[in-house]
Order: structure tokens, then sequence, then C-alpha cells
């Protein structure tokens, strides 16, 4: 497990996080459309935009992101304050509400939140942000979770979600 860096750091579940419009979201993958995977990980910047007659509760809609084959299982992670949350998990199945366009301008994802009782059960008490008992502080503050395997646990329940969805 490497350890936490600069470069390296958990980051908070979004928990029902309201992502206002103009939240400055990020996607990565590994986009293999160009004939084969990148060997550099991929950054698309977009905001939270409007999602128009195709929002619902369990919806996220930002500026158009073009992805690739690659990018699947990626996160979408968004800032709220000085907190960064996971948002949503990345798909290009089409025929996966995760990755609707509407238009040119807008792509829709299926919030994170939606998987919550699954990342419960999986994760269960690596989910507590401090050994406290103050689940508070994480989300709100973005300090890192008291438990070092946060990160790799989270990267392996998005892993086996997406396992059951595709």
């Amino acid at each position: 497990m490497p350890p936490l860096s600069n470069y390296i750091q958990p980051i908070c579940l979004d928990n029902g996080q309201t992502f206002t419009l103009g939240s400055t979201c990020w996607a990565a993958g590994w986009s293999s459309g160009r004939g084969g995977v990148e060997e550099v990980l991929q950054e698309f910047q977009t905001t939270v935009v409007d999602c128009g007659n195709t929002s619902t509760s369990n919806s996220i809609c930002t500026g158009f992101i073009s992805l690739d084959e690659g990018d699947s299982g990626g996160p979408m992670i968004c800032k709220v304050g000085s907190a960064w949350f996971q948002a949503a998990v990345l798909t290009t199945s089409s025929s996966n509400s995760t990755s609707q366009t509407r238009g040119s301008d807008v792509s829709v994802f299926v919030k994170l939140s939606v998987y919550d009782k699954f990342l419960l059960g999986v994760l269960g008490t690596f989910l507590s942000p401090t050994s406290s008992g103050d689940t508070t502080t994480a989300a709100n503050t973005g300090e890192i979770p008291a438990h070092p395997y946060f990160f790799f646990l989270h990267l392996l329940a998005s892993i086996i979600c997406l396992h059951f969805l595709l």
C-alpha cells in the first residue's frame, strides 16, 4: 500500500452532499479510445450544471465530458469548500444511466450516494472519518480520515460496484 503524500490522499464520500451549480469537478481515467491505454492518467475538468428535465435527486450533471472505454471506473470528484468529494463513478456504457448525454453540452451521472448501502456494507467502519466517533470532521474540513486503508478500500469498493453494474 503506498503511503499518503501530496499526490496520494483519501477522498470524502459524498454522503448526500449537494454539489451547487458551478462547483468545480474533475474526472480521471486511462482513455483507451485512441487504440490503446494511455500511459499517463487523463484528467477532465468540468463544472456542475443544471440537468434540466433529466434532473433527479440521484443525478449530477456536468459540462460535457468526452469519455472513452478506459475511463470507466474512474472517479468524478467535486470540490466543496476546501474538501474534495467523490460525486460519481464514471462509465462509458451507453445503456447505463450513469453516462447519458443530453445534447452536446451536458453529461449526466448517477451520484455515488446511490451506492451508500453497498459501500457501507463493504467498507463498514472504514467510512468513519475519525476514531473518536465524530463523523463530521473529515466531511466538513477535508482532513484525512484516521484509518490509512480508507482510500484503498474505497477504490476496491468502486471496482466491485462497477463489476456488478456492468
